[in-house]
């Protein structure tokens, strides 16, 4: 696949990520390590930073490089930060820049045609693209006013942001979406089949996001191959050629951690591995309300699970979690009894009815395919350490089982701090923190490194999480500065707390298997790390917890 990314940075910012391109040189070199050819790419302070230094810096940085094409930053004309629209043109041919990046989050600007009306006349009569770093409903606001501007939307998630997003696709058709925030399982399909390819333009998201994961989504797309190559290269090369200026080809791009691994060779291959299969920790069951996902369907899952070789999943109910607790868990257990070996579960507990917490822990013997107890403190607004969660936590402690628990940084309810404080309460209840205590990376791994009883569950870790970008918000708290950027968060959490104590989680059907295995095969690591992380690890838990299929036997499903 031939990829031409346009949503990439290097550079030192104000708070790096773990791992990152300091010069266009380490850059090419991740670019190729990824199999991508070329680059929209920018100076990361000319978002951070002032862009009347960077913009000028990139483009004597990038100069050099065919293989990386500068932007030019937007900034409100009436501060002198911009030239009259015709200088701006003559600007942006002079220097071959085929592109502008707004932030007007990080810039403090509106935009719209108060602040930048001439300009974007102007773009809009050349067609030249404005890349928009900002919530869909501004982007909407923008078009509604100037609906002839060609707009690439970036990053665009991880949320599914379908509601808000595709009343504005229906109505304009120059709006394009960049693919690094498209995350959710089933969605780069469903614009495909909705819209025609030419909405999307790759992305990678790089280092914001994990490198390796959009790509990986994208090159195993249930779409055409034609259609492949078009968001991967050839869409963006057809937007970028608005001053008549022909673009130089992209040349096919060696993926050189593919040549490097058996195990990535394999993925990016056929998109799945027989040799090191994934094994899911961390999924939920059927639809969600706040959020349109196209795989919940029951049948859409399991399809999804066997393209991209997830050969079991455990799994809460959506149901379970957010509506009525009973009703939820008894369709996870007919799930369970449906796809006996293949779906496994937590058994959800709503510390808020006494029903739920006083009775979980006989309810949970009773029944069959279940590893342990799912905790969302966090979404029920009580903390983990709170009494009505004891009986629970005590129950797993007695007999070795699983508890998965919402875990983010900074949270009142179930942060890093809390899973210590139960950690030393219950030294036997394996606890599973649920996005890996989410910002505050350097104090979960510690906590995996010394608690035995301790493990990291990759689910939303390969993504930055910018609740700006959401018009909604998040039931989580506000994201730590450390999330704005994740790259290398694997590579440091196998650093501190070894591969060991790493598991692979999705929330499927939220996130697509191929972005999260992505982000865990691209990642430096070596394949008995990738080995442990994407299966070996989950099939030690699953088999400690001796999960009961049915009332007369136990057995190990997910090991065989």
């Amino acid at each position: 696949m031939n990829s031409f990314d346009c949503n990439c940075w290097y550079g030192r910012p104000p708070r790096p990520p773990f791992r990152y391109a300091a010069t266009p040189e380490q850059l090419l070199a991740q670019m190729d390590r990824c199999g991508v050819g070329a680059a929209v790419t920018y100076h990361i302070n000319q978002r951070f930073g002032a862009p009347a230094v960077y913009d000028p810096v990139a483009l004597v940085e990038l100069q050099p490089h065919p293989r990386l094409l500068p932007v030019r930053t937007l900034m409100p004309p009436q501060t002198g930060e911009l030239p009259p629209p015709e200088t701006l043109l003559t600007e942006l041919r002079r220097d071959e820049v085929r592109a502008v990046r707004a932030f007007p989050n990080e810039h403090r600007y509106r935009l719209d045609g108060l602040t930048f009306g001439p300009h974007l006349e102007m773009l809009a009569a050349h067609h030249i693209p404005l890349m928009i770093t900002a919530d869909c409903l501004a982007i909407g606001d923008l078009l509604r006013d100037h609906p002839k501007l060609t707009v690439i939307a970036m990053s665009q998630g991880p949320h599914s942001l379908e509601r808000y997003l595709r009343p504005m696709l229906d109505r304009y058709p120059n709006l394009i979406l960049e693919t690094s925030g498209l995350l959710v399982e089933g969605l780069i399909e469903e614009y495909v089949s909705r819209y025609g390819a030419e909405r999307l333009v790759f992305g990678s998201g790089y280092p914001d996001n994990a490198a390796g994961g959009a790509w990986l989504r994208l090159q195993h797309a249930e779409v055409s191959e034609a259609d492949r190559q078009a968001i991967a290269a050839g869409n963006l090369h057809r937007l970028l050629t608005w001053d008549g200026q022909p673009l130089p080809g992209i040349a096919p791009s060696t993926c050189d951690a593919a040549e490097q691994s058996s195990v990535v060779r394999e993925y990016v291959e056929d998109g799945r591995s027989h040799t090191c299969p994934m094994i899911d920790m961390h999924g939920h069951w059927a639809n969600f309300p706040g959020a349109y996902l196209p795989v919940a369907d029951e049948a859409k899952m399991l399809a999804a699970m066997d393209r991209c070789g997830v050969r079991t999943i455990v799994c809460s109910s959506h149901e379970a979690l957010f509506g009525d607790f009973t009703r939820g868990n008894q369709i996870m257990q007919a799930a369970i009894h449906r796809f006996t070996g293949r779906i496994l579960g937590y058994w959800a507990v709503n510390p808020h009815y006494e029903a739920s917490w006083k009775q979980a822990p006989s309810d949970y013997d009773r029944a069959n395919g279940f590893i342990g107890f799912k905790l969302l403190p966090d979404y029920h607004t009580y903390p983990l350490d709170g009494a009505a969660y004891a009986a629970v936590l005590a129950h797993a402690d007695a007999h070795g089982l699983c508890v998965m628990i919402h875990t983010w940084g900074g949270s009142a309810y179930n942060s890093p701090q809390h899973v210590e404080r139960i950690a030393q309460r219950y030294p036997n209840a394996r606890l599973l923190m649920g996005h890996a205590g989410y910002g505050d990376w350097i104090t979960s791994a510690a906590l995996a490194r010394d608690f035995p009883n301790i493990y990291l569950d990759l689910t939303a870790v390969y993504a930055a999480h910018d609740f700006t970008m959401l018009p909604a918000g998040s039931g989580t708290p506000s994201a730590l500065g450390s999330s704005l950027h994740v790259n290398g968060v694997i590579e440091r959490f196998v650093d501190i707390a070894s591969p060991k104590k790493i598991l692979l989680g999705t929330d499927l059907p939220w996130y697509s298997p191929h972005y999260a295995a992505g982000a865990v095969l691209f990642a430096h690591l070596d394949d008995e790390a990738r080995h442990d992380i994407l299966h070996r690890n989950a099939e030690f838990l699953i088999t400690a917890s001796r999960v009961k299929t049915d009332h007369r036997k136990r057995s190990q499903p997910g090991v065989a």
